[in-house]
């Protein structure tokens, strides 16, 4: 089976003969790109999956020979290219940038286009390291160059990795073709500070830290990770309370917790606390937390301050629809058969990448499927609209540009009347 990026050679399989005095051989490929040899052979890589609406997975192309005199037909070929796996946006790291070491979970969710069954691995520098829990998760729109191809299911994979230092793991989707689409998971990290001796404290030695960096971004699934360790040599038990409270509030309770605590081997206790800052406002936050020895009742307070930053969304963007591959002023009118590129590019505050949904509502039929539909969900910058066969009606649109904490941009999107 032929894959995406291999190299072809497509060769003519009935050559004119030398009486003919061919003078070109002019190469139109499946992309819309030209090729003009003066031999009856051309190389050509595979740039994309066969159509799966078609049997075999086909890709077409012509070759036209142009003889010496003008004359010329088109002889048309077809080649079977597999379709890789789809990967549904967004891949995901449940943590990242902890204190080595640390555990996390990274998430891919694939379908391929022609229903083949898939295997998820990971790699991190060229040896696999396990291949996580698979689960069917539904079924999802899937698309081909741009068009809607079909519903397909889709599988989730979760892989759960300790991270003892700063890499980069590289998970493979690969179909039972050979067909194979990639992730690259960045995974990154600090050394955690060695305990500290303060012999004045009355509980013993006591140190505290905030594993996340001090300016912490507020978005969907954001937290700040508060410790703080006690040991005393006499072998002491020690009691946690954690205060999210004083001149520098929070916006949501609880305001006290005990937090978790844990016996570590040297001793010593930490105590944990994991503060989700979703519906926090941006400015300093006080946080105290009083450690008391339960065998002597001596106590000293460990204060922290973090920084809550804001998270930036894009103000504006770059919004293009082109019919027929030209540019269009509105208001946009098309007639049935014409094709729509719709483009979006948006510049995220953060440098955060972004997630691109298309919503599109069609003329009542458009999409063929008992019952009727009329709605169609696009991911990515562009999203290719075939109107052939489409009855009259209007194409309304909305797209939603996501940053990776849930910040959304809407762009208004010109609305086009199809006759």
């Amino acid at each position: 089976m032929n894959q995406v990026g291999e190299t072809k050679v497509f060769s003519l399989s009935v050559v004119p003969p030398a009486s003919a005095k061919v003078y070109s051989y002019v190469w139109n490929f499946w992309d819309g790109t030209v090729a003009v040899t003066t031999e009856p052979s051309v190389q050509k890589v595979l740039n994309m999956g066969g159509n799966p609406t078609l049997a075999g997975r086909k890709l077409t192309y012509t070759c036209i020979p142009v003889l010496a005199d003008g004359q010329s037909t088109a002889i048309v070929g077809e080649v079977q290219v597999n379709n890789p796996p789809s990967i549904v946006p967004s891949p995901s790291v449940t943590l990242n940038d902890r204190y080595f070491p640390y555990a996390t979970n990274l998430t891919v969710t694939a379908y391929d286009l022609e229903n083949d069954p898939m295997s998820f691995l990971y790699y991190l520098n060229g040896t696999a390291i396990g291949g996580g829990a698979t689960t069917a998760v539904g079924v999802v729109n899937g698309t081909w160059n741009g068009t809607l191809a079909g519903t397909y299911n889709a599988y989730q994979n979760v892989f759960s990795t300790t991270v003892g230092s700063a890499r980069t793991v590289k998970a493979l989707v690969v179909d039972n073709q050979g067909g194979t689409t990639t992730v690259d998971f960045a995974l990154r990290g600090k050394v955690a500070p060695p305990p500290s001796v303060s012999p004045q404290v009355v509980v013993g030695s006591v140190t505290a830290d905030s594993t996340t960096r001090p300016a912490q971004r507020i978005g969907v699934g954001q937290t700040v990770d508060f410790s703080v360790y006690a040991k005393d040599e006499a072998g002491g038990t020690f009691g946690f309370l954690w205060k999210f409270a004083g001149s520098l509030g929070w916006t949501t309770l609880p305001s006290f917790t005990n937090g978790t605590a844990t016996l570590l081997a040297d001793g010593g206790y930490r105590s944990t606390v994991v503060r989700d800052i979703a519906d926090e406002t941006p400015g300093f936050k006080s946080v105290e937390c009083r450690v008391t020895n339960n065998a002597t009742n001596k106590f000293v307070t460990v204060p922290f301050d973090v920084e809550l930053t804001a998270n930036q969304v894009a103000t504006n963007g770059t919004l293009a629809v082109k019919v027929n591959g030209a540019d269009e002023a509105e208001p946009i009118s098309v007639t049935a058969g014409d094709k729509l590129q719709y483009s979006l590019t948006v510049t995220d505050p953060d440098a955060d990448i972004v997630t691109y949904k298309w919503t599109f509502t069609l003329p009542a039929g458009a999409i063929p499927a008992s019952p009727p539909q009329n709605s169609l969900v696009v991911w990515g910058q562009k999203a290719l609209l075939d109107t052939t066969g489409w009855p009259a009606g209007n194409i309304l649109t909305t797209v939603l540009a996501t940053d990776r904490l849930g910040g959304v941009t809407s762009v208004t999107v010109p609305l086009v009347a199809v006759s």
